[in-house]
């Protein structure tokens, strides 16, 4: 059985949990979402879990919580997040949704999917733009060149849809097509990401190989020290 626990945590529970994450490199800390809002407002849960480094999971999830997330600079490692924003995406774009995707349903349903949609088009174009843009984002990056720029106003957790999510993120590229404008709301040399820039958090995840595995093999990015190709 799943121990949901309650923000803030006392002192006490805060000694137990980190020990128990020094101990366990994947653990997650579980969230009543419910109890807790009625201690904490949303954008103070998601501080209060920035500033304590968890890796997170929710009892629930609704739209403010998802609207607070993506749109706020303090970065919040939940997957759980991360993976109901993918059938978000993926359901505007008429992606199909996996079995694990399918999973997350109970935490926000069909129904909750599609009102979030109706709300909430202008922002998911917004989303849509700046993941269409991320691959002349990393070539201009390699290459030293400056591109053309937007501002989404996106936050810092983009960066974990592109880790945690980049299956809706090409989804949504296939069908809305890449851009050739730099969201550069998301796309900056920032150190927002553990001490690097987008562009770090990228390549550390894998992102940036597989955005680079869509351009033809002659590509002069590929002869950039930046990138070595295999």
């Amino acid at each position: 059985m799943t121990n949901f626990n309650k923000l803030p945590l006392s002192p006490t529970d805060l000694v137990v949990i980190y020990k128990e994450k020094q101990e366990n490199s994947a653990y997650v800390l579980m969230i009543d979402y419910e109890g807790t809002k009625e201690v904490l407002s949303v954008e103070h849960i998601l501080i209060y879990l920035a500033n304590t480094g968890f890796v997170s999971g929710f009892s629930s999830v609704d739209s403010e919580l998802l609207l607070k997330y993506i749109e706020m600079d303090f970065l919040v490692d939940s997957p759980t997040i991360a993976r109901v924003w993918a059938n978000i995406l993926k359901t505007w774009v008429n992606a199909p949704l996996s079995e694990s995707d399918q999973a997350l349903l109970s935490l926000f349903s069909e129904a909750d999917i599609a009102k979030f949609i109706e709300e909430n088009q202008a922002l998911l174009q917004r989303m849509a733009d700046s993941l269409c843009s991320v691959a002349v984002a990393v070539i201009t990056n390699i290459m030293e060149t400056t591109p053309n720029e937007t501002e989404s106003h996106l936050g810092t957790n983009m960066g974990f849809l592109l880790r945690d999510s980049i299956d809706a993120v090409l989804n949504v590229i296939v069908e809305k097509g890449l851009s050739d404008t730099v969201d550069v709301s998301v796309f900056n040399d920032q150190s927002k990401y553990f001490g690097g820039d987008i562009y770090k958090w990228m390549h550390d995840n894998g992102v940036l190989r597989l955005i680079c595995s869509m351009l033809p093999k002659d590509h002069e990015v590929f002869s950039s020290s930046v990138f070595e190709q295999q």
